[in-house]
């Protein structure tokens, strides 16, 4: 992936995310939209990731990207590194109760017992 700024991927997550939902669905994933580099700092640079997941949550988002971005990034980052993140999930869950509200709608995908029962545990709701 091109290096891009954190600004840059906020805004094409952004920009996407009500088109994305939708192809979601449809499982079509057309290689020029900008949602994969998402994905991709989860796996290649997990703390921008994160930063970016945070930056995102500062904005207005309506259902279908909130959905995305806790089925997707947020999910695939604890999937992947929850134990370097949980003790920042669980602060941030506390603090923010947009984040926390996040955590409703992520699945246990790839995590552990122990980061599972963690997000479980601090969530406030499911959905």
């Amino acid at each position: 992936m091109p290096k891009r700024s954190i600004n840059q991927v906020v805004e094409d997550w952004l920009f996407n995310s009500n088109y994305l939902f939708h192809l979601e669905w449809s499982f079509e994933s057309p290689s020029e939209i900008n949602d994969s580099s998402l994905f991709d700092l989860v796996c290649e640079e997990p703390e921008m990731a994160w930063s970016i997941t945070l930056q995102i949550l500062e904005h207005p988002l309506t259902q279908e990207p909130e959905s995305l971005l806790a089925a997707g990034p947020m999910e695939s980052l604890l999937g992947r590194h929850g134990p370097h993140f949980i003790d920042r999930v669980e602060r941030e869950a506390r603090l923010n109760p947009r984040f926390n509200h996040l955590l409703g709608g992520v699945w246990r995908h790839g995590m552990s017992n122990e980061v599972w029962t963690r997000v479980q545990k601090v969530r406030r709701e499911v959905w």
